[in-house]
């Protein structure tokens, strides 16, 4: 079973201007008292897991045209396995990444924006080969994530994909 833990640090992104969802934020992480911070620069973490060392990697926002793009990546990565979560990025943010970072073959890779058309672009699937692929979407839900286009090109790329609209709630065990 999974054990819940409390966060003791909140590293998230601004957009320039104060909204509800930010000084939520500020409120939510003064009454647990943890640390939120703005992630300007990356953020490397060497962590020690029961089983052995792994390191985390926080990318900061490589782009600043829409909010989508303003997200935070994160790459986890052990001896065994590395996985990929790209947020909302565009195709266009996704080249920037393979460009800018040192982004390995992954095990495992988070789609891009739930499965969005203009994301999880061929280049990056080149680039890192993943054999497994997660989508997070809600069932029916209104942007009919994930597009087509995408499956297709996950089939193409012969990637292992799971679901949320459809197999629900995934746990990654390897």
């Amino acid at each position: 079973p999974l054990q819940k833990k409390r966060v003791c640090s909140f590293l998230w992104t601004y957009y320039g201007y104060p909204t509800a969802t930010y000084e939520g934020i500020n409120v939510e992480a003064s009454r647990y008292k943890c640390g939120a911070m703005l992630a300007k620069e990356d953020v490397d973490l060497d962590l020690k897991l029961q089983w052995e060392d792994a390191s985390l990697e926080i990318f900061a926002p490589i782009l600043s045209t829409s909010d989508n793009e303003r997200g935070l990546c994160v790459l986890f990565g052990d001896e065994n396995c590395d996985i990929l979560i790209t947020g909302d990025l565009s195709s266009l943010g996704e080249k920037i990444l393979l460009a800018e970072k040192d982004i390995p073959e992954l095990t495992a890779l988070v789609a891009g924006h739930h499965g969005s058309k203009n994301s999880t672009c061929r280049e990056l699937l080149q680039a890192t080969e993943p054999k497994y692929v997660f989508i997070s979407a809600g069932k029916d839900n209104y942007y009919g994530h994930p597009h087509p286009d995408v499956l297709n090109r996950l089939e193409e790329f012969g990637c292992f994909v799971y679901r949320t609209d459809r197999q629900g709630t995934i746990i990654f065990r390897r």
